[in-house]
């Protein structure tokens, strides 16, 4: 079966994607640290989160100088310059990315380990994936250097001679360094797992464990397809090989240091959403029951009752259907209540005025004696 050729690549879409990728990883990065070490919350994993940031800046800067002229990009391997092989050397093509891929997964064990108390048994078995990692990051150098015949110490990869080949004439080398990444991987998605499974987690916990799970996912989909690309024979690169293979490792630091902070950006985003929806609602328009002025005047608005005659009682109508009848009730009463006070006090006068004219007057009575 025919390899699959890879069509011709796009120097510059490569070079805005890389940088855009970096830029995002670096962001998140920032963001992160700012934000923990503005609430004071630093811990192992913000201190080891150095390490990547630092070689994927490194990486970053690499790709951009090595690459700055696509001219020198138009050549196969056979077909590099002395000046390009520094592009091509162990120290600044692959032990970079190893770091960061090391630390990349610390970090995200360890933001599983921070979530439990320093006697939880959970937190001293997050160590030994830590442990598994670390070895495995060393090994990868170790045994890089160990199978093959160096003949400088630039360590151009392409320059390895009589290095050890495994199962399907693949190098030592190439299947140490995929098969760890490969078990990290698999072993973070296990681990995670399990503390979903087995412990009650509260929400926030529930939810960064996902969260790992989920990175980790990702970037073992991702080291699959690196593996099928680079070290297959199911794919052929074609005449822009260097420019996919540099591509495809700047993609892989980028793409690990951003996950390695999504829980803590994702978990700051959940705070900060619905922040911001209030914040909008509070800004936006109220009802419009509500927020219509009250055209009537601020006596008849007030909760105590006024005199109301008929031509100020058809002005409610403006106000709330709720308001007026809690304003009409109690004016009707009072108005009522004045009402029949006044028709009392007349009353009241009327038999006054008449017990007096009928009262006899004792200086006539005197006079007519």
């Amino acid at each position: 079966m025919s390899p699959l050729v890879l069509p011709p690549q796009s120097y510059l879409g490569w070079k805005v994607s890389i940088i855009t990728l970096h830029a995002i990883a670096v962001l998140t990065t920032v963001l992160r640290l700012v934000h923990r070490f503005r609430l004071r919350k630093t811990w192992w994993d913000d201190y080891i989160l150095f390490i990547p940031l630092v070689f994927n800046l490194a990486y970053w800067v690499v790709f951009c100088w090595g690459f700055c002229q696509p001219t020198g990009l138009e050549r196969d391997d056979d077909d590099m310059s002395s000046g390009d092989a520094i592009f091509d050397s162990y120290w600044l093509a692959t032990l970079p990315g190893v770091l960061v891929w090391w630390g990349t997964r610390t970090v995200l064990t360890l933001c599983l380990a921070r979530m439990f108390p320093p006697e939880h048994p959970a937190r001293k078995w997050s160590f030994i994936p830590i442990s598994m990692i670390t070895v495995l990051s060393l090994a990868a150098v170790v045994v890089t250097i160990a199978t093959c015949n160096v003949s400088s110490a630039l360590l151009d990869q392409d320059e390895f001679e009589g290095c050890m080949q495994g199962a399907g004439g693949f190098y030592v080398r190439n299947i140490f360094l995929f098969a760890g990444s490969l078990a990290t991987d698999i072993l973070l998605i296990i681990f995670s797992s399990v503390l979903l499974w087995r412990l009650k987690l509260s929400v926030i916990e529930f939810r960064l464990a996902t969260i790992v799970i989920f990175a980790s996912v990702i970037i073992l989909l991702y080291t699959i397809i690196f593996l099928i690309i680079m070290d297959t024979h199911a794919v052929s690169m074609g005449y822009h090989s260097i420019l996919i293979k540099a591509g495809l490792y700047n993609i892989q630091t980028a793409l690990s240091l951003f996950l390695s902070n999504l829980p803590v950006v994702a978990t700051c985003l959940v705070r900060w959403v619905p922040w911001l929806l209030r914040i909008e609602r509070a800004r936006s328009p109220e009802d419009p029951l509500e927020s219509m002025p009250c055209s009537c005047t601020s006596s008849y608005c007030s909760d105590s009752p006024a005199h109301l005659t008929l031509t100020e009682i058809s002005d409610l109508s403006s106000c709330p259907s709720s308001r007026q009848g809690e304003l009409l009730e109690p004016s009707f009463e009072s108005s009522y209540s004045s009402w029949h006070a006044s028709q009392e006090a007349s009353s009241r006068f009327d038999v006054e005025t008449e017990e007096k004219l009928h009262m006899p007057n004792p200086e006539s009575g005197s006079e007519t004696e």
